[in-house]
């Protein structure tokens, strides 16, 4: 059997004691900015084709529109930048450092399906075998075409 729901008149308030009531006026006044906030963000945010999402924002997530045609993603010594143009498609250029124009070089790894990694060069070695790593570009650089002697 469902208990009767009892509303929150504002005689019964007025009885609760001053903390409860304090408490009550700080939740109302929370949701209301939050509700105040959401409204704000959304009506400056004009939906486009790139977007940055937050998935770990306290409310499920965020998504946060780009305004403009190209985006850039540093991480781990390697530069992305994803353009997206008129003709809707999707242009990837990547490089060494943190800028979108610098040298070096990349690797793209396949992690899965329709997906990748890329690193760095001076990443691509672990702790154990990084004394051999001048040696190993040293090797590639010489037997690749056009390099070497």
């Amino acid at each position: 059997m469902a208990r009767p729901k009892i509303e929150a008149t504002p005689e019964r308030i007025a009885k609760l004691p001053v903390w409860v009531r304090d408490h009550i006026r700080d939740l109302e006044r929370r949701g209301d900015n939050a509700t105040a906030k959401a409204r704000q963000l959304s009506d400056k945010q004009t939906v486009t084709n790139i977007w940055v999402e937050d998935y770990g924002a306290e409310l499920g997530h965020q998504r946060e529109y780009v305004q403009g045609e190209s985006i850039v993603m540093v991480g781990n010594n390697v530069c992305l930048r994803v353009d997206t143009y008129r003709d809707g498609n999707l242009d990837l250029s990547w490089s060494e450092g943190t800028t979108p124009y610098g040298g070096g070089e990349v690797a793209l790894i396949p992690t899965a399906h329709q997906q990748a990694r890329l690193v760095a060069w001076d990443r691509m070695y672990t702790s154990k075998n990084r004394p051999k790593q001048g040696d190993n570009r040293r090797k590639i650089w010489l037997t690749q075409p056009g390099g070497g002697l």
